[in-house]
């Protein structure tokens, strides 16, 4: 259960309730009030109960937009990962808060997830040096062939000391998924005056607070001149000064090849407690997608 701090950032699920989330449809029907605004047969995207038909308040209209456009006609299933709020996340953090440099060092954690494989990308756009943080050989042969420089194993041993020895001069930039133990390596291997981007803590989502873990050399922050730095999506956030370059930047990266985005899709709403599941335990790449139908 969160703690009522917690829940101010995640609001908790209720029982015996369907679970909201991201997602894609197509508009059956409308009543007078949407029909201002969408018409059946739209593709909207927004936040909704996972089921196969559902049905939207005129108070709740808001939540949903129409897909954006599509003039390359890029796969639907995009907009909700590298086209959607993990993408989006990923383009305005990396060009506001990690304000990279040609030829800079930087570490990625959940480096195969939605967020983590696209910092990477662009890190590796803008000449980067890339280090991904994963915890299977398989993710690691991945991420090398979409030219990450190298990645490190975070279930091995000495995760702090095997960081020192691919980077030796230091991280100029930590870009910050899961916090933990991981986060702890990464501040002791940052470079003077490096930049620390906290996106998420996946390590620690299923621990209760008392039990999480705790970062023991934030007196580093001090001695090396690091700035650490969070943020979130709330309404008005300057994460959505970015929407509209986002979208056009990563259509044509996309159209062109030289962005390639990972997902791992999965059929039917059956599948949809074994995908949580599994990406928690890391197993997928990627944003994880539930396909409801196959309509086309």
């Amino acid at each position: 259960m969160n703690t009522p701090a917690e829940s101010k950032v995640f609001a908790p699920y209720s029982f015996n309730k369907p679970i909201t989330n991201r997602l894609i449809a197509r508009i059956i029907g409308c009543g007078a009030e949407a029909a201002t605004e969408f018409q059946p047969g739209d593709l909207i995207v927004g936040y909704g109960e996972l089921q196969e038909y559902l049905t939207v308040e005129s108070t709740k209209k808001a939540y949903f937009q129409k897909l954006p456009e599509n003039p390359f006609n890029l796969d639907r299933e995009l907009f909700l990962a590298a086209l959607g709020p993990p993408g989006l996340v990923a383009y305005a953090s990396f060009y506001k808060l990690c304000q990279p440099q040609k030829g800079e060092t930087i570490l990625v954690s959940g480096a195969s997830g939605a967020v983590g494989q696209t910092i990477g990308q662009l890190a590796i756009r803008e000449g980067l040096n890339v280090i991904g943080v994963v915890g299977s050989k398989e993710k690691a042969e991945k991420l090398l062939e979409l030219g990450f420089s190298s990645t490190i194993n975070y279930r091995e041993p000495d995760l702090t000391l095997r960081l020192n020895k691919i980077a030796p001069k230091g991280l100029d930039i930590y870009y910050d998924n899961v916090g933990g133990e991981v986060l702890e390596a990464a501040i002791e291997n940052m470079a003077d005056s490096g930049r620390i981007v906290a996106c998420g803590f996946a390590s620690q989502y299923s621990t209760t607070s008392d039990k999480q873990y705790g970062i023991r050399n934030t007196g580093l922050m001090v001695a090396k001149n690091l700035k650490w730095q969070g943020f979130s999506t709330t309404p008005g956030c300057w994460v959505f000064d970015y929407a509209e370059e986002h979208q056009k930047s990563l259509q044509q990266w996309i159209h062109d090849g030289s962005f390639k985005p990972i997902l791992s899709v999965n059929k039917g709403l059956e599948s949809a407690l074994d995908s949580l599941a599994d990406m928690l335990r890391g197993k997928h790449m990627g944003k994880v997608v539930i396909d409801l139908t196959s309509d086309p």
